[in-house]
C-alpha cells in the first residue's frame, strides 16, 4: 500500500499548490460537460445550441462558484425546454421555485446537486450524486436529492416524450403530462425511493463507529440502490434500463472509491483504545491514527569532495 500512500501525497500537494488553477479548470470541464447534455438532450433552441456559446459559458464556468453554474444551467436548459414546450418550462420552473424554497427551509447547502442530480442523469450515472453526497455532506442534504430526483425523472420523461409534446394536434397539456407520465409512473417511486435511500445507506454507515467505514458505506449504498433499481425494472417489464443502472453503479463505485482513497488516510491497524475518566463521567475512546509516510530522505554527496578525500588518503 506503500506506493499508493505515497502517489496520493503527491497528487495532494500538487493540489494544493495549483489550488486555483486546479478548480479553475474542474469548474470549466463540469460546465462544458452540463451544457454538452443539456444540448444533446434537448436541441430544440436553434439560435442558442451551438458549440462555440458553450465554449464560452463554459470559460466563464471556470470563474464562477458552484451555484452560479447551476444557476447558468438551468438557464441553458429552460431556454431550450421553452422552445419545445412552454407549459414544460413554466412546469420546470415551478419545481425549482419550491425546490429552493425546500432547501432554505431545510437549510440544505449544496443547493447545486439539483442540477448536478440533471446532469447525472442526462449521462446515464445519476446515482453518483446520492453517493458523493452522502460521503462529504450532512444529513439534510436529503432534501437536494429528493428534488434533483424529481426533477431528473420529469426532465427524462419530456425528453423520451418530446414529440408527444412537440405535436401541436396532440394538444396534450403539461398536468395531464406528469399524471399520466410521472405520477402514474411506479418507475418515478422507484427511482425516487432508491436515490434517497442509497444516499440515507451510505450516510448512515459512513458515520458510524466501525472500520473502513467509508468503504462499507460506498459498497453497501450502491448495492441497495442497485437491488431496488433492478427490482422496480424486473417488476415493470422495463429490460431496456437494466444496462445504464449497471454502468451507473460501476461507475458510483469507482467513484466512491476514489473518494475513499484521496480524502480518507486512517490506519486501523494500529487502532488504540484509551479510557479516563472525570468527576462525573467514564469516557471511552477509540483512536484511529492517520497513515504517516517517512519522509524520504535524499543524500547528496559532492563529486569534488570525494575526490579530494579519496586523493588524500592514497597520499597517506
Amino acid at each position: 500500500m506503500t506506493p499508493f500512500m505515497r502517489m496520493r501525497e503527491r497528487i495532494r500537494n500538487i493540489i494544493r499548490t495549483h489550488e486555483v488553477i486546479y478548480i479553475r479548470v474542474m469548474h470549466g470541464i463540469l460546465m462544458l460537460l452540463s451544457l454538452a447534455a443539456v444540448m444533446r438532450e434537448f436541441p430544440f433552441a436553434t439560435g442558442l445550441n451551438h458549440w462555440w456559446i458553450v465554449l464560452v459559458l463554459s470559460v466563464l464556468g471556470a470563474f464562477m462558484p458552484l451555484s452560479a453554474m447551476a444557476v447558468v444551467i438551468f438557464s441553458f436548459l429552460l431556454l431550450n425546454l421553452f422552445a419545445l414546450s412552454g407549459q414544460a418550462a413554466v412546469a420546470l420552473l415551478v419545481m425549482l421555485v419550491f425546490s429552493y424554497a425546500f432547501c432554505a427551509i431545510y437549510r440544505a447547502k449544496r443547493t447545486y446537486n439539483i442540477s448536478a442530480f440533471v446532469v447525472a442523469r442526462m449521462w446515464s450515472v445519476p446515482s453518483v450524486v446520492p453517493m458523493q453526497t452522502a460521503l462529504l455532506g450532512d444529513g439534510n442534504e436529503v432534501v437536494t436529492i429528493i428534488c434533483g430526483a424529481v426533477i431528473s425523472f420529469f426532465l427524462h420523461e419530456v425528453h423520451s416524450n418530446a414529440g408527444v409534446l412537440l405535436d401541436t394536434e396532440a394538444a396534450v397539456s403539461i398536468v395531464d403530462f406528469l399524471r399520466e407520465r410521472v405520477i402514474s409512473n411506479q418507475l418515478f417511486y422507484t427511482y425516487l425511493i432508491a436515490m434517497t435511500a442509497m444516499f440515507l445507506v451510505t450516510y448512515a454507515l459512513r458515520t458510524r463507529n466501525m472500520n473502513h467505514a467509508w468503504m462499507i458505506a460506498v459498497v453497501g449504498g450502491v448495492s441497495v440502490e442497485f437491488l431496488i433499481m433492478l427490482a422496480g425494472y424486473l417488476m415493470q417489464g422495463v429490460r431496456t434500463g437494466i444496462s445504464s443502472l449497471l454502468f451507473g453503479n460501476v461507475f458510483s463505485l469507482l467513484v466512491g472509491v476514489a473518494t475513499n482513497y484521496f480524502y480518507r488516510d486512517l490506519d486501523y491497524s494500529r487502532i488504540e483504545k484509551v479510557q479516563f475518566e472525570d468527576d462525573e463521567y467514564y469516557y471511552y475512546v477509540t483512536a484511529v491514527p492517520k497513515i504517516q509516510l517517512a519522509e524520504e530522505k535524499k543524500e547528496v554527496k559532492m563529486i569534488n569532495r570525494v575526490l579530494r578525500e579519496s586523493k588524500k588518503g592514497r597520499n597517506k
